[in-house]
Parts: C-alpha cells; structure tokens; sequence
C-alpha cells in the first residue's frame, strides 16, 4: 500500500491536471502540495474537504442508456448482503462455496441483496451495459482495467428504473478518485464510465453472475 505522502502527491496531480474540474477547485488542490513533506496526512483531510466541497457542484444528467456495476463476491458479501443472511454465513470463504456450487448463482445473489442504499457515492462508478455485453469475467477486468478479479457480480440498472428513482449521472473526474485512494485512474480510464449519488434499490433491473 502506499503511504500518505504518496497518496495525496498523487491525488493531487490527478485534481490539478484535470481540465474538466473547475480552476479553482484544481488551484485549491495545487496548494496542498507544500504539506506532503510536513504533514500527508492533513493534505489528505484537506483533499477530502475539497472532494466533499465540489462534487454536489458538478452538473448531472438523467442516464440514456443502462447501466451495470461489477463487484467482487468478496465485496457483496462485505457491504451488500442482507444482515439476516449475513449471520448465516459469517465468513466469506463459506459464502463464496456456497454461491460457487449453486446451479443459479444470480437466483440466490438477488434473492441475498440487502435494503437501500445498495450503492454509495463513492462507490457508484457505472459503465454502459452494452459495452460490456457478453465479456467473459477476465475480459471485463481488462476493459475496467481493475486490480478486483472476477467472478463478479453484476448490477445492472436499467434506464427506465434509474429515472423513476430519480438517478443522475455525471462523468467522473480527479476529484472522485479521493475517497477511495484511486490513484492508478485518469480520465479516460473506463469508455463511458459514469458516476451518480447514492444509487437505491429500486434502481436495480437485475443481477447477473460472471465467473
């Protein structure tokens, strides 16, 4: 993992050097740089501050198209699974056997999915579903050019459920990947990727199941 020094240096390059965010939000960015050396860890609150300050300023726009997100079984276990279910399996390994063997992986995962939010801000990074329609799991690792390995489980968010919850979507820019110490992204990093606020359940088309 890299250290906090690393971290906001980084972070902060991927906010200055972003066009698309406003000039102010990037020099605000820019001047947290002469903390790296004396004090990371303030940078980083400071870059989070920024992050908390800028995006409900972004402009957003009602989807068009379908949406789906990917996510490690690990992590559905960790942050999705219903708490009931969760008490039945504890740990992941013993889920993760259970999904695996089933006949109807996608049956049991839908029937498991735990009550809103199904997705938080930070996490809702969403590409269009058919740019991804009919790749196998290591294929959708290359296009989301992630460290995550598959299987995955997919969410896929239809255009008519996303607008009846009221989603919006934006581009994602330098100023999301903070959060989540995103530092390997740049713009680009994913064609067509998209981000929104909180994304509830009844937003959810379906979910698949992709070894």
């Amino acid at each position: 993992m890299k250290d906090a020094a690393t971290q906001a240096r980084e972070l902060i390059r991927i906010v200055r050097d972003d066009l698309n965010l406003p000039e102010q939000v990037r020099h605000s960015a820019g001047r947290f740089t002469s903390l790296i050396a004396s004090d990371p860890d303030v940078a980083l609150e400071l870059l989070e501050e920024l992050h908390r300050d800028t995006v409900p300023n972004l402009p957003m726009y009602p989807p068009t198209t379908d949406y789906v997100r990917f996510l490690g079984l690990e992590n559905f276990w960790r942050f999705n699974l219903d708490r009931a279910v969760k008490r039945r399996f504890r740990y992941y390994q013993v889920y993760q056997s259970y999904i695996q063997t089933a006949q109807n992986p996608a049956e049991y995962l839908a029937q498991h999915l735990g009550t809103d939010q199904i997705v938080p801000a930070i996490n809702s990074w969403l590409v269009p579903a058919n740019k991804v329609a009919g790749l196998t799991g290591e294929q959708a690792q290359r296009f989301l050019n992630s460290d995550q390995k598959p299987p995955y489980v997919v969410m896929l968010f239809s255009v008519t459920k996303m607008k009846n919850a009221g989603m919006l979507i934006r581009e994602p820019c330098g100023i999301d990947t903070i959060p989540k110490r995103l530092t390997q992204w740049h713009p680009n990093n994913v064609p067509g990727e998209r981000i929104d606020r909180d994304i509830p359940r009844s937003a959810l088309a379906r979910i698949e199941w992709l070894p």
